[in-house]
C-alpha cells in the first residue's frame, strides 16, 4: 500500500496490486494557495453527529463526529465562488445557507446567499436558489426558529433578512458603522443583534 499526502489536504491509500484508492482524511485546503482557512461551522439541529463547514477553498461538507469522515460535499464548481464564509442548517435540517466571499481574486460572487436542499443520503447537495444583495463578504448567518427566514451579516457593516424559503430579499437594516462579524435573530423573529469588529 501507498500513502499519498496531497497539497489539496486529502490522505489517500492506494493498494499497489489492485490499484483502489481510499480516502483516509481530507480538509479545506486549496491547490493553487496555500493561505486558506476554514470559516463556517455548523452542528445540526436534529442529528447530533453531524456538522457542516465551510472554507476558503469554495467547499462546504457535512462531517460525522462519531467516525470523523466527510459524508457530503458541495464542490466549489456548485456554488462557483472560491471562498465561502459561512453556513447554517435550516430548523429541520433539510436545508444549508452558505454565505460566499471573500477571496481578492474573485470579488463577483461576494455576498451572495446560496440556499442548498441537503440529503445526507446522497453525498451532493441540491442548489436551490442564490441571491446577491450585498456586494461584501456574508461573514454570519442565522435561520429563524420556524425556518422562514434567514439572517445574514456582511462585511458591508449591513444585516440582511432573507426569505426562508426562496431566498429573496425581505429587508435590510442600515449601516452599522463597521464591518459585522455575528449575527442573531430572536425566536419571534422581532429583533435582531449584531456584532462587529469594534463591538
Amino acid at each position: 500500500k501507498l500513502l499519498i499526502a496531497a497539497r489539496s489536504g486529502e490522505l489517500v491509500e492506494l493498494a499497489m496490486d489492485s490499484g483502489r484508492t481510499v480516502v483516509l482524511d481530507e480538509a479545506h485546503a486549496r491547490t493553487k494557495t496555500l493561505a486558506t482557512e476554514a470559516h463556517g461551522l455548523d452542528a445540526h439541529p436534529t442529528n447530533p453527529d453531524l456538522y457542516a463547514t465551510s472554507g476558503d477553498d469554495g467547499t462546504v461538507r457535512g462531517w460525522s463526529g462519531s467516525t470523523r469522515r466527510c459524508l457530503l460535499r458541495c464542490p466549489p464548481e456548485l456554488v462557483a465562488c472560491a471562498a465561502v464564509r459561512c453556513c447554517a442548517w435550516a430548523p429541520d435540517g433539510s436545508r444549508l445557507a452558505v454565505g460566499l466571499g471573500g477571496d481578492p481574486a474573485d470579488r463577483n460572487r461576494d455576498g451572495t446567499l446560496v440556499l442548498m436542499r441537503v440529503d445526507t443520503t446522497d453525498a451532493l447537495p441540491e442548489v436551490l436558489s442564490e441571491v446577491r444583495k450585498s456586494k461584501a463578504p456574508l461573514v454570519d448567518l442565522k435561520w429563524s426558529t420556524d425556518g422562514t427566514v434567514v439572517v445574514a451579516a456582511s462585511e458591508d457593516s449591513r444585516v440582511y433578512v432573507h426569505d426562508g424559503k426562496d431566498g429573496s430579499l425581505r429587508t435590510m437594516c442600515s449601516k452599522a458603522g463597521a464591518s459585522l462579524t455575528a449575527v442573531d435573530v430572536s425566536s419571534d423573529k422581532s429583533n435582531l443583534k449584531a456584532a462587529s469588529a469594534h463591538d
